[in-house]
């Protein structure tokens, strides 16, 4: 399956062979009975201890990266995706300057 690390955070795994991720723990509960249910993936990566080894895939995306000049103002919004792409373009951009 695909991680939804950005072509940054790809850039920072093979620079470093370190990311960080940011997950939010998936709750819900089923209908009509009402079970609560956990994630599979949010729930295995928050309760992984700190310093956890994980091995993934991922597929890169080229069109989805930061403008060529750190001078090129940024309106990021995180609608569906979550804060994690964000949080990458972030970090590339703060490395740049």
């Amino acid at each position: 399956s695909s991680s939804s690390g950005t072509a940054a955070a790809a850039a920072a795994a093979e620079r470093h062979a370190v990311f960080e991720l940011c997950v939010g723990r998936h709750l819900y509960h089923t209908a009509p009975s009402g079970r609560r249910r956990v994630g599979v993936a949010s729930e295995f990566l928050t309760q992984a201890p700190p310093g956890t080894t994980i091995h993934f895939t991922y597929e890169a995306n080229p069109a989805f990266q930061l403008p060529p000049s750190p001078s090129t103002p940024l309106l990021l919004v995180a609608a569906g995706t979550g804060i994690a792409p964000i949080r990458s373009f972030v970090h590339a951009r703060l490395a740049l300057l």
